[in-house]
């Protein structure tokens, strides 16, 4: 079996290039969420279903469980990092993590 993990390397790709591009992701989703925002009360930049529906382009149900599985805030909005983590977790993660994030839809 050839083990391709290197610490060193895998930690480089996550935080010069995962991550920036998971958040340029948020940050296009976010402009385009639609529900108002209270500058008061919630952060300037969040993702709501309806956004987030749009950009994931799935099937009613499978959506709405998927959306789910994100951590969000009291007005059930997400926010960037749950965002990050969570696509980061979708794609760079290992199968088993994939069919537990799978198994909680």
């Amino acid at each position: 079996m050839i083990e391709d993990y290197d610490d060193k390397i895998d930690a480089d790709f996550m935080t010069q290039i995962a991550r920036p591009y998971f958040r340029d992701i948020f940050n296009d989703v976010a402009m385009r969420s639609h529900s108002p925002k209270k500058i008061e009360q919630q952060p300037a930049a969040y993702i709501d279903n309806v956004a987030f529906f749009e950009f994931t382009k799935l099937p009613g149900i499978i959506c709405d469980r998927f959306f789910s599985t994100f951590e969000r805030n009291r007005d059930g909005f997400i926010l960037e990092e749950s965002f990050v983590t969570g696509f980061l977790r979708v794609f760079l993660s290992s199968l088993d993590d994939k069919m537990n994030i799978t198994y909680d839809m």
